[in-house]
């Protein structure tokens, strides 16, 4: 007799899903430039097919390049997850990780995601970022990284400062790069004092260097219990420069690495000397070449290096969770004829762009533009307000070559207008509750944009702003004070600016160590009379500002945008890389969600259109307009000036300038090749100490409720934590409308869980990597639901796009071969086999070309008696997915991924139906008007294979009166699904000669 299944329809799930503009028609606008009427030409390849999907497709969680973070966001094609989510990491990109990133581990989510999209469209992504637990353990459990701690046995961060030589006692100098160090490891230099002889070596004591930008400074890192004595040992001895052209330019010469601090995952032999306690963090190359440029290039430099220390603050303590990268408030012109009370900081604010992601990438890659400033027109009341444009462009485009990805033309400051900034782009953003585990929804206008949104200033958004106001300039980001270092040894604003440590001021001029020197003090001859003392500014660097409309490259000045200038020094056309710092979160409770200048932190450059100078008659010159801050409140600027004003520089056509975002984290801990996936931060932890696990299961708990997040499948590429695999296992079940693919231990150790380079050294029969050792995890944990399914071994793929070998978990190419299969077939096709699951044959949506082991027939029974699905490789067929079992124990049809696929497909359809029926009258016409739904569609499952047979019934026996009187409509549905062949037995019977085949 055949078994059948009973569907109880207890509820209905409705989906309800909203189209957003996402600016393409925005992007290819700005490669044209429009003044004057005529026809302009571009070639835009949108031929890249994409694969429409009706059904929801799965969910994928892990990390990703770039694009918005912790919320579920659905592409449709591989060129949309490309836009947003960038390429797949392989693990080999990585350079320079303390300024551009960690790429030090592949992305595995990256790539499931590439495996799904290959043949069919439509995938949901969750980028991972760092987020902490509102009750994180304060030791444990926040995210972000630091290097002091008692359990490093010190550490920290030591600025190294650069003073170059002046011709009067009072001079300038700039932080020249940070150091972070662990376990008792300093930085300090050598060679010739200050006016003095030769020392060894000293920390908090000035050094002087002749060579200008090229000067060869020496720098040892040492260890010991104390690093201010002039005994240790050191333990890398380089000498370098600021002068990213030379071989010995500091980010040449010093690691940058940060993970090669981690004993975890650097071999012994790498770390047994200490060389690896320390990393370079951020370097301000075009800041010290400007002041040494400034100073002159041939006058020596002084240098010193000294813990980055206020009070009980480290800057080295960078532990606070992701948060998003911003601008500058952004503020009006001066509406007052009085220009000599001019002030900046009185000026109205209107708004910020914040980005999308909580991370780096936006800060570190794109700027934005404001142009085409335009006043309003006092005699139409349809232009009462005035208008611009916003660009978001590529951080390293120049003026004469701008490079958008994004354009929003026509915005202005009205709350009721459809051309209001916040509308056109958008201003809305989340925030997590962890009791209520569910995100709140803040913000009118939905986000346009793939790259920022808009925070506006409250007078704005309420229209209490006078319709005259324009953009016009902005705050520049915040840093630290700048200190005094005076000839006495006193330090002006010393606590502000973290150049000392906790015994005293740092800047000396002798070698005597810091606990018995005393005051110590700046001079030109140590020791010599307080006549002969230095003063020394020491500024935190900050990023340079457009000074001239003058440019070479620029046939017309007005193209030339105001505000912030990225170009590195002596060039126009060439991006300063050090920008990159000088844009990253600050340690020591420095950085803040808001950005505000509270506390110790002040504004660097602000910028405003007011003070741009330059000929009142504009058909005099074009290329005499320059920016000078205090030229509005001298009476020098052009809107100073009675016979002009505002309207006239606009109309001389300088209405544009830039501004940068700043103070983006990702909120991952720097120190791991893998924060994340690395399964011992999360395996035995909590969601209070171990922000590692907090994010994960953070991620899951997001699409719990399924009218929240549309999805028929989850997974979270590379966590083989059992916590949060049955975590994912569990949604699914409580959801009903989805499966987990979902891997498991002991089948292979990336490079990033493991302080062993060699592949064999990491997965041999010592590494515990072993069928045996994943059947018996597995039977350990008892799984016995139909909601998830596992695979075993891991693959090496082709990478899209670079095509390196990667390894990568079984659930990348499970996923891909699983799109495969409903993408040429059905969803309730087995994805398996040679026809759908054969995997050197692309079934698993990209090239796999290995597997980390090639299993034998009775390890390939072991599995699968364990409903783990094989992934086997035989000589002449090649790999190929060799099961399709659920993780359900209970002999049943759903044991197997097509029937669950079949059922999760059938009951979302279903639903979907009678979710139109809702508040319908409970009589036999709508009774009918179901099921004359219902049963075509079953019988369209059934002519494809996927049902042997079904019956639907919704009378009076289903739906009684007593029902009715509860205002309830019950149907039974009996399906029987249509089992794939798994087994196939064959005999072959050997006759005599005399034997008939007829009979």
């Amino acid at each position: 007799m055949n078994k059948t299944a009973t569907i109880y329809y207890e509820s209905f799930y409705i989906n309800k899903t909203k189209t957003v503009n996402k600016g393409e028609n925005n992007m290819s606008i700005d490669k044209f430039r429009f003044v004057s009427p005529g026809v302009q030409v571009a070639e835009i390849d949108q031929s890249r097919r994409t694969r429409p999907s009706a059904e929801p497709g799965p969910l994928i969680i892990g990390r990703f390049e770039r694009g918005p973070t912790m919320r579920p966001v659905k592409v449709d094609s591989l060129q949309e997850l490309s836009e947003i989510f960038g390429d797949p990491i392989t693990g080999r990109e990585s350079g320079d990780v303390s300024r551009n990133g960690n790429f030090s581990a592949p992305s595995y989510a990256a790539f499931a995601a590439n495996a799904w999209l290959a043949n069919q469209g439509g995938a949901t992504i969750l980028r991972l970022v760092g987020k902490q637990h509102s009750q994180a353990d304060a030791t444990l459990g926040e995210a972000g990284w630091n290097t002091t701690s008692s359990a490093d046995g010190g550490g920290g961060a030591w600025g190294l400062w650069i003073v170059p030589s002046a011709s009067s006692k009072e001079m300038t100098g700039t932080l020249g790069a940070i150091f972070y160090t662990k376990e008792h490891v300093g930085v300090v230099l050598s060679g010739t004092l200050g006016g003095s002889s030769d020392v060894a070596q000293a920390a908090s004591t000035y050094f002087k260097f002749t060579g200008g930008s090229s000067a060869n400074i020496k720098a040892l890192v040492i260890s010991g219990s104390d690093t201010t004595s002039s005994v240790q040992t050191a333990v890398e001895n380089q000498s370098f420069n600021f002068n990213p052209q030379s071989r010995q330019f500091i980010r040449k010469v010093f690691n940058t690495t940060p993970h090669l601090t981690n004993a975890a995952t650097t071999p012994t032999s790498a770390t047994s000397n200490g060389e690896y306690k320390y990393w370079l963090g951020e370097t301000f190359e075009d800041k010290v070449g400007e002041l040494i440029e400034s100073a002159g290039n041939a006058r020596p430099l002084f240098a010193f290096t000294a813990p980055l220390v206020s009070s009980s603050a480290y800057y080295s303590d960078h532990t606070f969770q992701a948060q998003p990268s911003k601008t500058g408030w952004v503020v009006s012109q001066d509406t007052s004829t009085d220009h000599a009370a001019y002030s900046f900081t009185n000026m109205q604010k209107l708004f910020r762009f914040v980005s999308l992601e909580e991370a780096e990438w936006t800060q570190r890659n794109l700027k934005i533009s404001i142009r085409n400033i335009r006043l309003p027109n006092a005699n139409s009341d349809a232009n009462a307000y005035g208008s611009f444009d916003v660009q978001i462009r590529k951080i390293s485009d120049t003026d004469a070559r701008v490079d958008a990805v994004e354009t929003y033309v026509g915005c202005n400051l009205n709350p009721a207008s459809p051309n209001y900034i916040a509308n056109k782009i958008g201003d809305q953003y989340i925030e997590w509750n962890d009791t209520e585990k569910r995100y709140r929804f803040f913000g009118a206008f939905p986000n346009n944009s793939k790259y920022i949104r808009v925070e506006m200033a409250s007078e704005v958004d309420e229209g209490a702003i006078t319709e005259e106001l324009v953009p016009f300039g902005f705050y520049g980001l915040p840093k630290p004070a700048t200190v005094q270092i005076q000839g006495g040894g006193s330090a002006g604003n010393g606590d502000q600016a973290f150049i000392q440590d906790q015994e005293t001021s740092a800047f000396v001029a002798d070698g005597v160590s810091l606990s018995a020197r005393g005051s110590g003090c700046i001079r030109v001859n140590p020791g010599g009379s307080t006549a002969n003392a230095i003063t020394a500014s020491l500024e935190w660097p900050a990023p340079k500002l457009v000074g001239s409309a003058s440019l070479s490259s620029l046939s017309d000045a007005t193209d030339r945008y105001f505000g912030i200038d990225l170009s590195r020094q002596g060039t126009s056309t060439q991006l300063d890389q050090s920008v990159r710092d000088l844009f990253k979160a600050r340690g020591a409770g420095l950085s803040d969600n808001n950005w505000d200048t509270t506390g110790n932190m002040i504004n660097s450059q602000n910028f405003s259109l007011d003070d741009v100078s330059g000929s009142e008659d504009p058909n005099v010159t074009q290329t005499g307009f320059v920016y000078v801050a205090g030229s509005r409140a001298a009476g020098n600027s052009w809107t100073a000036q009675p016979s002009s004003g505002t309207t006239d520089l606009i109309s001389a056509g300088y209405d544009k300038f830039t501004m940068p975002l700043y103070g983006g984290f990702d909120g991952l801990d720097i120190q791991q090749m893998e924060p994340l996936v690395n399964n011992t931060l999360v395996s035995g932890k909590t969601m209070q100490n171990s922000y590692e696990k907090n994010t994960l299961m953070r991620a899951i708990d997001t699409v719990a409720d399924p009218e929240i997040v549309d999805l028929n499948l989850l997974v979270l590429p590379g966590v083989t934590d059992t916590g949060v695999t049955d975590h994912m296992i569990n949604t699914c079940e409580r959801r009903r409308d989805a499966m987990a693919i979902v891997d498991i231990q002991y089948a292979y150790t990336p490079r990033h869980e493991s302080a062993d380079p060699s592949e064999s050294g990491r997965n041999g029969v010592s590494g515990g990597n072993t069928v045996t050792a994943a059947v018996n995890t597995v039977r350990q944990q008892g799984y016995n639901s139909s909601y998830a399914a596992c695979y075993y071994p891991w693959v090496q793929v082709r990478a899209p796009i670079t095509g390196l070998p990667t390894w990568v978990p079984p659930s990348v190419v499970a996923l891909g071969a699983m799109s495969y299969s409903q993408a040429t077939q059905a969803v309730w096709f087995a994805p398996a086999g040679f026809t759908r699951g054969g995997l050197s044959e692309g079934r698993g949506g990209l090239p796999v070309v290995g597997v980390s082991q090639r299993l034998s027939s009775k390890e390939r029974d072991s599995l699968y008696e364990n409903n783990i699905n094989p992934i086997a490789q035989f000589p002449a067929e090649g790999i190929v997915i060799f099961g399709q079992k659920t993780l359900q124990a209970t002999p049943s049809a759903l044991d197997r991924i097509n029937v669950r696929r079949l059922m999760i497909f059938i009951k979302k359809r279903i639903s979907n139906i009678a979710a139109r029926l809702l508040f319908e009258p409970n009589v036999s016409t709508t009774w009918a008007s179901f099921t004359s739904q219902v049963a075509p569609f079953l019988d369209s499952i059934k002519t494809g294979f996927g049902l042997d047979d079904f019956r639907v019934v919704l009378d009076s026996t289903t739906t009684t009166a007593d029902l009715i009187d509860r205002n309830t409509m019950y149907a039974k549905i009996f399906v029987k699904p249509t089992k794939a062949v798994e087994f196939i037995a064959i005999d072959f019977v050997i006759t005599n000669q005399g034997a008939s085949f007829d009979d």
